[in-house]
């Protein structure tokens, strides 16, 4: 399949069996991404955690809420295995690849405060500039937590470099 933009929209924890707002404001940002580009792209929710008992993953909830704004369900390819932001970029790029999507920019959605480490984690495991611009719901204030997550994801990316998709998954699963 070919197009032109890739849009990886990240998930974030619910409370309960409900997308919280956090995720439904992400959800509207990718919609609004998408029919910027003309629909010229695919969306794909990433994200696999959700609440024990929901059955449901982070990227079922956000499928299900990009379907309300009738978005195409072949435009759309879940991503359920990340627990974690590296996870959703290494998941995200097994997942194009199986696909044999060909694009020519990733698109990153994500909630504002979040976007500096996911930009650095995709950039690492994409081996790409072709990160669009960004894209993001909410407050621009980076939370101390994720500065930290963003030194210690760094230290993980660079044992990463170079090693195969097998490797990652089996040495770094904690992490994915």
């Amino acid at each position: 399949m070919n197009v032109a933009n890739v849009v990886i929209l990240l998930g974030c924890r619910s409370s309960g069996c409900s997308p919280s707002e956090e995720l439904k404001g992400r959800v509207k940002e990718t919609v609004n991404l998408y029919r910027s580009l003309k629909e010229k792209a695919v969306i794909i929710p990433s994200g696999g955690f959700s609440e024990e008992g929901c059955g449901l993953s982070e990227a079922e909830f956000m499928l299900r809420e990009l379907l309300k704004y009738n978005i195409p369900r072949e435009r759309i390819f879940l991503e359920e295995k990340a627990r974690t932001t590296i996870g959703n970029a290494f998941f995200s790029k097994l997942l194009i690849e199986s696909n044999n999507i060909e694009y020519e920019m990733i698109h990153i959605v994500s909630s504002c405060y979040h976007m500096d480490r996911s930009e650095l984690i995709f950039k690492s495991i994409f081996s790409t500039e072709n990160i669009g611009n960004r894209y993001c719901f909410g407050d621009v204030q980076a939370r101390e937590s994720e500065i930290d997550k963003l030194k210690r994801d760094s230290s993980i990316l660079e044992k990463m470099k170079g090693k195969s998709a097998e490797y990652i998954e089996n040495t770094f699963m904690e992490y994915l």
